[in-house]
């Protein structure tokens, strides 16, 4: 069975390596090198003194998120990485292993999706995913894909948060990293996004199962229409290659939901991602904390991808 988001814990303490953090670590000695040629922005928690770690941050191009169960969430550069966690005023760090991938490639088509659109009994009305959210945190999105605008070719896209996107600092959100553009952006083609052709489109695909109107094929007797087909969206094109990958996903989700409360509409987040290593028990700091963020309030729902492995080996069918 593949789960959607598999997280990896690891806890390690720091002050026995305070003069040389790297010695004795194996996730930072096979890492260091690399990161030291890095300005991409990494997500840590760290246990240590907060006042200590806030003036470190300013003074090194990082940024303060929040605090959660005993654990400051930070973002810094890479290449300050091994310089921060060797400093007196950290005691302790937590982090993630391991990349992300997208773990969707088919779509149900029997599942009973046009009932609930022509509001079947005994459903009490139609849906059509008017009025809620549909946030999704994927590859990218073909924003100028018809599926994805009205009928006179606005986009339905409220924001749009590209994570792997740092060149312009003016654009970037309270986290530190990636640039947000709006739907104004878009529609006035000041959006730089693209869903990377890397991982096959995957994010357009998800999108147009998940909120698709079926605008792009509009002279068909079919119903090409996704499921939520009248809902806005709040898209995230994640990083799959950032380091603590897992911990970028619980910004996604945080984003996503205060995007919405600040709309006053309730929102439903897919993921169809993750990766294969870790626990599986849910007990990781950043599954903790989108269970937070999921049960903060009523009008909050989160799904992710369950019963597609793509090709990983160990999961694959075996041959009859």
């Amino acid at each position: 069975m593949k789960f959607g988001l598999t997280l990896f814990t690891i806890v390690f303490s720091c002050s026995i390596w305070a003069q040389d953090i790297v010695q004795g670590n194996l996730w930072l000695s096979a890492r260091a090198a690399e990161w030291s040629q890095s300005s991409r922005p990494m997500s840590l928690y760290v246990q240590g003194r907060g006042d200590e770690i806030q003036s470190y941050l300013l003074q090194h191009n990082g940024t303060y998120k929040h605090y959660f169960r005993g654990y400051h969430a930070v973002v810094l550069p890479e290449n300050q990485v091994v310089d921060f966690l060797g400093q007196s005023f950290i005691d302790g760090y937590y982090t993630s292993s391991g990349y992300g991938q997208p773990l969707i490639d088919t779509s149900t088509v029997q599942t009973g999706a046009r009932a609930i659109h022509q509001g079947v009994l005994p459903l009490p009305s139609a849906y059509s995913g008017k009025g809620v959210i549909m946030g999704i945190i994927d590859s990218g999105i073909d924003f100028n894909h018809p599926d994805f605008q009205d009928s006179i070719g606005n986009t339905r896209i409220i924001s749009l948060w590209d994570q792997s996107r740092n060149l312009d600092t003016n654009r970037f959100p309270s986290y530190g990293y990636g640039e947000v553009y709006d739907s104004m952006d878009i529609n006035a083609g000041n959006c730089p996004h693209v869903d990377p052709n890397s991982w096959g489109g995957h994010g357009t695909m998800v999108s147009g199962i998940a909120a698709g109107n079926g605008l792009s094929v509009p002279d068909t007797v079919a119903d090409y229409r996704g499921y939520a087909y009248e809902s806005p969206i709040i898209f995230v094109a994640t990083d799959f290659g950032a380091s603590n990958w897992d911990q970028t996903v619980a910004d996604a989700v945080e984003y996503i939901y205060a995007l919405a409360d600040s709309l006053d509409m309730p929102c439903v987040i897919n993921l169809s991602a993750g990766n294969y290593l870790g626990g599986h028990d849910g007990l990781d700091l950043p599954t903790l904390y989108i269970d937070s963020l999921v049960n903060a309030k009523s009008g909050r729902s989160f799904s992710c991808a369950a019963g597609n492995a793509g090709n990983v080996p160990l999961f694959m069918p075996m041959p009859v």
